[in-house]
């Protein structure tokens, strides 16, 4: 047997084995507590484990503490999706982790979509893919993420994408690709976006919804 956590995890549990790697190098958790010289702190923080020549070493991959981003329920993380490399963890978080993410409602807020790198680095992908960020009040939901890392598909009733019509009141399916941002994929087998939403199927496979049907 070998110890893959670190052996000083500051009195708090391992918890809720989140993913394992294809070639068993890295383990993924969460813990109710900071450890492992994280960036930043908060009630939960995911953690991933790498095997190399030394041995196990501990990753946790906090948003980095600033003047926006505190300790506290606005902060709390949660649908952790990681590449089959485990170097990243995009997250959702209510926190403003980018100064434009301003959608807040006095002590709440809703949650937006970051990607988490192991320094701390919080880059902000569920926002508008033109212009200042829309600040509408919804939240993004984490769907899945391809096993390379390059794309994450969430869903969201904030219109993210030019091509989302106006009058759209649904959930929208959305995609973020490395490199290319934000684009909206709720349209028919005619090209036609729909009003009333989409989603991912659990399969991994795409579903939309249009007026109950």
């Amino acid at each position: 047997y070998e110890l893959v956590s670190t052996g000083d995890t500051n009195g708090t549990d391992v918890q809720n084995p989140l993913k394992f790697s294809p070639d068993g190098s890295r383990v993924a958790w969460v813990s109710l507590g900071a450890y492992a010289d994280p960036a930043g702190a908060n009630a939960e923080l995911p953690y991933i484990a790498t095997h190399g020549p030394g041995g196990w070493s501990v990753d946790a991959f906090a948003p980095r503490a600033s003047s926006t981003n505190r300790p506290g329920l606005l902060g709390l993380l949660g649908g952790y999706a990681m590449s089959d490399r485990m170097d990243d963890v995009v997250v959702v978080s209510a926190e403003s982790l980018d100064p434009a993410d301003q959608d807040q409602d006095g002590p709440f807020g809703f949650d937006d979509m970051y990607l988490v790198d192991a320094d701390g680095t919080a880059a902000w992908l569920s926002r508008n893919a033109e212009g200042p960020a829309t600040n509408e009040h919804v939240d993004a939901v984490i769907l899945a993420r391809s096993k390379d890392g390059s794309a994450v598909f969430f869903k969201s009733a904030e219109h993210l994408a030019p091509t989302v019509p106006a009058g759209a009141t649904g959930e929208q399916l959305y995609r973020w690709t490395r490199g290319s941002g934000v684009e909206a994929l709720s349209f028919d087998e005619t090209g036609s976006y729909l009003l009333t939403g989409s989603y991912l199927g659990g399969d991994g496979s795409l579903a939309f919804s249009s007026g109950g049907q």
